[in-house]
């Protein structure tokens, strides 16, 4: 059994993040966290980009069944903050055995998700079907695309990281919101699948 590690969320109540329970998810909390944290370390100079737009966009580009499990993809970065993809590889370098740290990762992850999405509603296909395998592809496609897509607008050319250059962006460009505006239109989209953001 791991040990309990609590996380202190915004209104004073405390999530296990070692053994997450859908009752301690809290859409206010996370809505608060998701507003702001910065997509891509803050590095998109002048305007504020946050992880609570980018999941506003991934339900806006997803197809109707997979709009609900969109939106809340990555709901875990309340928690977990964003780890940039440099960030990872730099701490990988340092790790005695580098594929450790990755696998804690998606270990974190995958529980924070599978309560997160219990806690939506939102049921997960059966990982042996063909229809969970799809469901996941679907979801890193949608999630590639955006990110090229955010490359594209939110970042310098010359430092645009070179693993999305293979992946067509949307063709829209995005125009950050801010802090306040995510806050709405997160609101918004939670309500849309029939969830209360705020409480």
């Amino acid at each position: 059994r791991r040990p309990d590690i609590f996380f202190a969320m915004a209104s004073g109540r405390l999530v296990n993040l070692t053994h997450p329970m859908p009752e301690e998810i809290h859409w206010p909390d996370l809505i608060e966290n998701l507003v702001k944290l910065p997509r891509f370390g803050g590095a998109t100079y002048g305007v504020t980009y946050t992880v609570a737009q980018h999941c506003c966009l991934m339900y806006d580009h997803a197809d109707t069944d997979l709009k609900p499990a969109a939106l809340v993809k990555n709901f875990h970065k309340a928690f977990l903050g964003e780890l940039t993809w440099s960030a990872e590889a730099t701490l990988q370098a340092y790790a005695a055995h580098p594929t450790d740290l990755a696998e804690a990762r998606e270990l974190a992850r995958d529980e924070l998700d599978d309560a997160i999405f219990r806690a939506a509603g939102i049921p997960e296909a059966d990982e042996s079907t063909g229809a969970y395998a799809e469901e996941r592809a679907a979801l890193n496609h949608l999630s590639r695309k955006l990110q090229a897509t955010e490359a594209r607008d939110l970042m310098q050319a010359t430092v645009a990281p070179t693993i999305w250059a293979n992946t067509k962006p949307f063709p829209r460009t995005i125009r950050p919101w801010g802090q306040d505006k995510a806050r709405e239109e997160l609101e918004n989209r939670l309500g849309h699948i029939g969830l209360n953001p705020r409480g």
